[in-house]
This record gives structure tokens, sequence and C-alpha cells, in this order.
């Protein structure tokens, strides 16, 4: 059934038996022949041959799909042969958010780099949720972001991340709120997690604009969460696609913005910003490495897993 698969992916990929058996060095009749034959053994027709270019029919789209299953399993096995050479030779693509990219990978990756020169990695920039819908299509190896996976995605957790809201200074007109606050070196001193740091609910804030992130974004759904237990509406006055371009909008003072620690401990400190926790209870938010559930994960992917493991542990936790 599959001895002539080359040879009838070849005439669906070039859409004509002409160009198909130039490419395969090989006459029209000849490669006529042998997918006719193939036709016969498996008693079903592949091809509509009286249209240009060619098309496949309902058996054929089946077949060729099946076809495409066995050429990925042939990669996978590929990849699995060049991993036992001890990582000489190797690629991994891995996806992750703005921040992520802009503030962790450079760290990571000049560590993992020097380690291993002939791992080839590739990066791709994107919010969460398309990277979730990569990662099952099986386009991603891993995925480094804010933890908010589905059942079906191993995760490797690397440090606790927290949601915080930045407020611009000129807009904070209550001297009670304007104590609360913190300054980014509290922020990065971790002074918000002591026991007696100050603590604000929504009702402090509502009548401050807020700048927001896309629904797509991960921090918005977080701050959903908690506009929803105060059960208030912001006055919404900006909205965008990354929560590095919000930080900057607040630090201009157009409003409030929710980000995360990391971003303000690693980001230029914005003197006319302060932060500020809310009293509620918020689910855990974890910095992680995902990647799918049985899939195969190659000895790169677990060398980059424990290289990211080093640098951040060391440094976040």
């Amino acid at each position: 059934m599959f001895q002539y698969m080359d040879y009838i992916y070849k005439v669906y990929q070039c859409g004509s038996f002409s160009k198909a058996a130039k490419e395969l060095y090989m006459t029209q009749p000849a490669l006529s022949i042998a997918i006719k034959k193939a036709e016969e053994e498996m008693g079903t027709v592949l091809f509509e041959r009286g249209k240009t270019p060619i098309c496949l029919t309902e058996s054929g789209r089946y077949y060729i799909k099946t076809v495409e299953k066995i050429y990925k399993m042939k990669e996978e096995l590929q990849d699995v042969f060049l991993d036992m050479k001890q990582l000489q030779r190797g690629k991994i693509t891995i996806g992750a958010a703005n921040i992520v990219t802009t503030y962790f990978m450079p760290d990571i990756l000049k560590v993992f780099s020097r380690k291993y020169p002939e791992i080839e990695v590739q990066i791709k920039e994107e919010s969460l949720y398309v990277l979730k819908n990569m990662l099952k299509k099986e386009e991603l190896d891993l995925i480094l972001d804010t933890e908010w996976y589905e059942d079906d995605i191993s995760v490797c957790r690397l440090f606790q991340n927290y949601v915080l809201l930045a407020i611009p200074k000129e807009l904070i007109q209550d001297h009670k709120l304007l104590y609360k606050g913190m300054t980014a070196k509290q922020v990065k001193n971790n002074e918000f997690l002591k026991k007696e740091a100050q603590k604000i609910t929504m009702d402090d804030v509502i009548k401050i604009p807020f700048l927001s992130l896309q629904p797509r974004n991960e921090i918005h759904l977080r701050s959903q969460i908690i506009f929803d237990y105060y059960k208030k509406i912001p006055k919404v006055k900006m909205s965008f696609n990354q929560q590095n371009t919000a930080y900057r909008f607040a630090a201009h003072g157009f409003g409030a913005a929710f980000v995360s620690d990391s971003l303000i401990k690693c980001a230029p400190e914005e003197e006319g910003l302060l932060y500020y926790q809310f009293d509620c209870p918020m689910p855990e938010r974890w910095v992680s490495i995902g990647y799918k559930k049985r899939k195969y994960l190659s000895n790169a992917s677990k060398a980059f897993i424990k290289t990211a493991e080093e640098i951040l542990k060391s440094s976040y936790v």
C-alpha cells in the first residue's frame, strides 16, 4: 500500500504527473503505471485525472494525510538518532511571550549556546494563547512563559511570579493610598511578600483610569479575576497587546496597569510609579516551561530545561 507513497506524494505536491516525473527522474508513463498499480492494490482511485492541476479524490486526501503522518514519524525517529550523538547536532524551537523573550531568554541562551554550540535554537515570540496552540500542533518543542496550561501540557516550574498594579504618582490624590504604595526598589527586595506589607482593595483605585491588555493576554485574565472578586468594572482608557507597552504608558501618566513583579525587577526603573498588591485571593502564578505530554522530549530540550532551571531559579527564587 505504501510501496509507491513517495511517487504519489510527489504528484500531489507538483499537481501533475509530468512535473512529478521530472523531479523523480523517471518517465511519465512509468510513473502513471506505478500509481495505477498502487490504486489497483488499494481498490480505490487517488487522483481525479481530468482536472488541471490534478486533484485528489476523497480517498486520495485521506491517503495523503496518512503519508504525512508517516513522514512525521520518520523525522521524529531521525531526531532520536541525532540525540544519541551526545547533543553534537540538533534543533529546538521555543515559544515565549515578549517579557520572557526580552528579559529571560538572552541570559539562558548565552549559557546554553556556550555549552551546546551545535544545537540550533529558534525562538517564536507570541502571546501565550497562540503559543499553546502551536505547542499542541507540535510547531514548538517548548514554551517558556507564565503557567496557564491545560492538562495535555506537562510543566517544569521555575519560579513564582506575582501581579501588581502600577499607578502613576500624579494620578494618586488619596494620601493614604500614596502611603501604601511601594517603590520599584521595594518590589525588587520582595517587600510586598512580607506579612506586614500594605494591601489595597479595588475601592481604593477604581476611580483611576486603567490601561488594559487584550483578552488573550494572561495578565488580562488575572486582572479580570481581581475585578470580578470586587464586583467592579474599571474605566479603561487604553488597551494594548503587550504588558511592556502598558507599563511604559503607565510610566508616562496615562493610567494604572497590571504588571508582573518580574517586569518591574528587570525593566529600567520608573520613578513616577508606585506599586500595589490587592487584598484578594489569587491562584498561584508560576513562570514555567511547558511541553506536550506523550511526545518524545529530545535531549536538547532536556538540556535547555536544565539550563533554564539553573539560571532562573538562582536569580528569582
